[in-house]
């Protein structure tokens, strides 16, 4: 797989992909081109529900 490889995901899909990133991420600094999501306060949820896994 090159740098320029295509991911095709559902939207369930990427919605759990996002909210991964997003858990993994939450104690780093979010940098100033951040998305709203990575920038506002919120807390992570402790039970995202059922299927989602990292």
């Amino acid at each position: 797989m090159g740098p320029d490889a295509e991911l095709t995901l559902t939207p369930v899909d990427a919605e759990h992909l996002h909210a991964a990133l997003c858990r993994a991420l939450d104690a780093h600094p979010a940098p100033a081109n951040a998305p709203g999501c990575r920038t506002r306060a919120a807390p992570a949820d402790p039970n995202p529900g059922p299927g989602w896994a990292l």
